[in-house]
């Protein structure tokens, strides 16, 4: 008879591991994951021109909702331009890139508060950023201290 209770007590003891499981799951339900129907650039497989044309139709719907848009240009700005490249839409984020030729120099992106004041200060909030980095090795130092 002990071993047949203690059979009885292992079964109980797993349901009720499995029932505790599954009431955790239902009272605590994964997080919706962000936004994930924006995208950038063709997907596994596409053809480049068909992606071209999709992203071309997506610009004609009659979707009002506000939108991000990335935008890269062909050549740099400097800070005072951003602006006037902005088309009056808020500027969100700006990417800075001091370029040194045969130098892999970094991109630091400054996250933007609302205003064209702030977009046109980035490059200090960038430079900034680079100081602050502490490299292992004195030539990544030197590049972050020559960009900033």
């Amino acid at each position: 008879m002990p071993e047949t209770l203690r059979r009885i007590a292992i079964a109980v003891g797993a349901v009720g591991f499995v029932v505790l499981i599954v009431v955790l799951g239902v009272l605590n339900p994964p997080r919706p994951s962000g936004i994930s129907t924006d995208r950038l650039g063709p997907e596994r497989g596409e053809h480049v021109a068909d992606y071209l044309a999709r992203a071309r139709d997506s610009l004609s719907g009659s979707d009002s909702d506000e939108h991000w848009a990335l935008v890269s240009f062909t050549e740099s700005l400097t800070p005072d331009q951003i602006p006037a490249h902005s088309g009056g839409l808020r500027i969100a984020a700006a990417s800075h890139h001091v370029s040194i030729p045969r130098v892999n120099t970094p991109i630091v992106t400054v996250q933007l508060p609302a205003g064209n004041a702030v977009a046109v200060a980035s490059a200090d909030n960038a430079a900034w950023q680079l100081l602050a980095q502490h490299a292992t090795d004195d030539r990544t130092n030197h590049i972050n201290s020559v960009s900033a």
